[in-house]
């Protein structure tokens, strides 16, 4: 089994659009990753993403 590692981002200041979640769980999916992704009370965007190095 390949080494996996995982990684938390947080993503902050101005987003055009409303869909850069959505986009955000789209990618990852495409990419063979797992993990989550959030709108925070601060405006900001929490993702952890985990899959192969």
């Amino acid at each position: 089994m390949a080494e996996e590692i995982a990684l938390r981002v947080r993503v902050t200041g101005r987003v055009q659009g409303v869909w850069y979640r959505g986009w955000t769980e789209d990618e990852a999916t495409r990419r063979g990753l797992r993990g989550w992704v959030r709108n925070e009370p601060d405006g900001s965007v929490a993702a952890v993403l985990a899959g192969p190095r």
